[in-house]
């Protein structure tokens, strides 16, 4: 055992020593190329494997010279690293004298063989950066005052096909809605698809790719003062040409939360009623209710877009609903800017045929429609009514066999 790391010792000196001009280059060509500086590991795939007498170690330097390394496998040799035309495995050692690693910078990969003291060179490369984002990752936010943030997955050129993270958020901030984009969507096939009970998302693209795209955005409402936060952990981004991990890095989101001014309801003013329905199976929603006449404005997370007034005594809003809780908080003012209380309403959106709302389509739904069976109005379960004619008949039933 000694003997064998002496020599490797003596060769590797020899090498350091031995001049540039004396090298036989050989060069190769590498793709697939991925780097990752968190735990400096690395994979790629070589065109062509050069031949060694003794396989020495692969380094990661910025041009053809050994002065330029930053990074080494000096513990771990060639023939352990690479399999094939494959090499993948870690840098023990980095060199923090010769610079630091950065994606905009071109890199090449050096191949040494101890006993002749040969090194091969790859081409030039840019290492790709593939990470999961919040986009802004910073802002200043108000208490009750909702914002958007983009989760996104960005990427300079390693094209991916499939992506996930868990995602959590800090107490002070509620998810009051989701959305897909219209432009740049990842367009993703969701295992497990966002909502505003979970961010958490894995999704693939199915027969495509993307080097770069928007999952969805968020729509936020801070509830108190300090920092809100969006922290991705369990993230991965697979490549599209082989299957393998291309995640870089991840972007964190943190925010600044300070006390906006808070509405104060007016004495007298009457309160807004809700009329809609707290379950359903739409995802395209009317969220409705009564109002006094005197009543002019009504705001749903703070924005009274989209609010239509059928007549002197009611209003509507289209909502856009995600699977599981959606939440509003709705407040009225007149022409003087007296208000309403301020109401929280929780919608939530079942899969259709859960009638009980646990994730399963089984014996129990089952059995919750047969208490409604025949009814044509005031409907023990609302989601017994399957197609949104008012009563559970035998096209209900029919739609909830087919579930089961």
């Amino acid at each position: 055992m000694f003997k064998k790391s002496s020599a490797f010792i003596f060769a590797f000196i020899a090498f350091l020593a031995f001049p540039l001009s004396a090298f036989a280059s050989s060069d190769f060509t590498v793709s697939n190329y991925i780097f990752h500086p968190s735990n400096q590991s690395f994979s790629f795939d070589v065109d062509t494997m050069p031949s060694f007498s003794n396989p020495g170690h692969i380094a990661l330097g910025l041009d053809t010279t050994s002065h330029s390394e930053l990074y080494n496998s000096i513990d771990t040799t060639l023939d352990a690293l690479c399999s094939g035309t494959h090499c993948s495995g870690t840098f023990q050692h980095n060199y923090p004298d010769n610079g630091s690693f950065n994606f905009s910078d071109s890199y090449v990969f050096h191949f040494y063989d101890y006993d002749s003291t040969i090194s091969y060179f790859s081409q030039e490369i840019q290492f790709p950066s593939v990470a999961i984002v919040a986009s802004p990752s910073g802002a200043n936010v108000t208490v009750g005052t909702p914002f958007t943030v983009d989760v996104k997955v960005n990427d300079t050129g390693a094209a991916f096909n499939a992506a996930q993270a868990t995602v959590a958020l800090s107490s002070n901030l509620s998810i009051t809605g989701i959305s897909y984009p219209t432009t740049n969507s990842c367009n993703f096939n969701y295992t497990t698809r966002p909502s505003t009970t979970n961010a958490s998302f894995a999704g693939a693209i199915f027969g495509g790719s993307s080097t770069g795209c928007t999952a969805y955005t968020l729509t936020l409402t801070p509830n108190a003062t300090g920092t809100g936060t969006i922290t991705f952990t369990n993230g991965s981004v697979k490549a599209y040409s082989n299957n393998a991990e291309i995640l870089t890095d991840v972007q964190n989101g943190s925010f600044t939360i300070s006390a906006g001014p808070t509405p104060t309801p007016t004495a007298g003013v009457p309160q807004l009623t809700i009329t809609s329905p707290l379950l359903t199976y739409l995802t395209s929603y009317t969220l409705a209710g009564g109002k006094d006449t005197t009543i002019s404005h009504v705001f749903i997370n703070a924005s009274e877009s989209g609010v239509t007034f059928p007549t002197t005594t009611t209003w509507q809003a289209p909502e856009t609903l995600s699977l599981g809780d959606n939440n509003f908080t709705i407040y009225g003012t007149d022409d003087s800017s007296n208000q309403t209380a301020t109401q929280t309403v929780d919608v939530n959106r079942h899969t259709l045929g859960d009638i009980n709302g646990d994730g399963n389509i089984d014996l129990i739904d089952a059995s919750l429609f047969a208490v409604d069976y025949g009814k044509t109005s005031n409907l023990t379960y609302i989601l017994s009514d399957m197609n949104g004619d008012g009563s559970a008949d035998l096209t209900d039933l029919s739609i909830l066999a087919k579930l089961e």
